[in-house]
């Protein structure tokens, strides 16, 4: 029979290690973020990665999420995951998964309202998929008009290739991503283990599928290809709403078993998270609605809890200005409408 005193001692050296795990987990958060921020492609400004549940290009429009569910929702590894479909790896896989669906709506305060299918793809895949995405002739075309204004305003150097660039970025760090049109998600496994990124992973993207679900994307108004300051601040929004979410839900479920990957992701963490050459006006876009929007939220939050980021789907920050300076928004402050006159008279022809 086991001493208590001993007992009681063996927890007291056990707690302070689980501090110190949970307090190396919340700057590892920061360090997921950066990586999650690379889920949007450069796409005049920045622009949703459209992922198809399917891989069949000429497949139509996706449809939407099926039934209704009362609790938690289940998912599944489709078809295109590493592990084989009916493997013990998949069953291992899609239990991480469920469980990490599980945990999320008690956190966020949502309940889920649909089934959100999950796609798991390799390094590979997602290379293949962001190549057929980046090449589509509306992204294309809108990847060179971006690059051609950034370099007629000196902000990118005249051999800059933003497409390069871009699809250097996304497969280097998307971790993850949710697609509004088809309400499903497709997760990167990189190494075989899913581990803690890939859980992380989950829960950020899952609380997308729930904002969705709750207060519709299609509304919001945020897959324009060529965004407006308002679309900014509404994605920034939706990512620091989900950012924060991450932010709660890694310390709360960090285990020692992830210490390793933790090493693995501070040594990361010394890395550029956008590659040399980015012209920084596409970096500073790209991450704007992951660090600022999670300000932004966490301001929310501190004022009202979850009710009072859900209230701001209601009364939308129309300027990126509020998610900088939350006050402003908290205010109910609102920019000054700015009318452009018409030049083409005096500009003459060709303009």
């Amino acid at each position: 029979m086991t001493d208590p005193a001993a007992r009681r001692d063996e927890e007291d050296g056990e707690e302070p290690r689980r501090r110190w795990v949970r307090g190396l987990a919340i700057v590892v958060a920061l360090v997921l973020v950066l990586a999650a921020a690379a889920g949007y492609v450069i796409e005049g400004g920045l622009g949703p990665v459209p992922v198809r549940p399917s891989p069949a290009p000429s497949a139509a429009a996706p449809s939407a999420a099926s039934s209704v569910v009362p609790a938690a929702s289940g998912s599944s590894a489709a078809a295109g995951s590493p592990a084989a479909a009916g493997s013990p790896a998949a069953a291992t896989l899609d239990a991480e998964i469920a469980a990490v669906e599980a945990q999320v709506p008690p956190l966020r305060g949502l309940e889920p309202l649909a089934t959100v299918p999950t796609r798991v793809i390799d390094a590979a895949q997602l290379r293949t998929l962001l190549i057929s995405e980046l090449d589509a002739p509306a992204i294309a075309a809108a990847t060179v008009a971006e690059q051609d204004l950034l370099v007629r305003l000196g902000m990118a150097d005249p051999g800059v290739d933003l497409r390069a660039v871009s699809l250097a970025m996304l497969t280097s760090q998307v971790l993850g991503l949710y697609d509004p049109a088809s309400r499903s998600m497709v997760a990167v496994d990189r190494n075989g283990d899913f581990g803690l990124v890939g859980r992380f992973t989950i829960a950020h993207e899952y609380t997308h599928a729930l904002q969705d679900q709750h207060f519709d994307f299609a509304r919001l108004g945020v897959s324009d290809a060529f965004p407006t300051d308002r679309v900014l601040a509404v994605r920034a929004l939706i990512e620091g709403d989900a950012s924060l979410l991450g932010s709660q839900w890694l310390p709360a479920h960090v285990t020692l078993a992830d210490l390793p990957e933790i090493a693995g992701l501070v040594v990361q963490a010394m890395q550029p998270v956008v590659p040399p050459g980015t012209p920084p006006l596409v970096g500073a876009q790209l991450l704007f609605p992951y660090l600022d929007g999670l300000s932004f939220a966490t301001s929310l939050h501190a004022a009202g809890g979850w009710a009072a980021v859900d209230a701001a789907y209601a009364r939308l920050p129309s300027s990126t200005a509020e998610i900088l300076h939350p006050e402003r928004y908290a205010a109910g402050w609102a920019p000054t409408a700015v009318m452009a006159p018409d030049l083409s008279r005096a500009l003459g022809p060709g303009w």
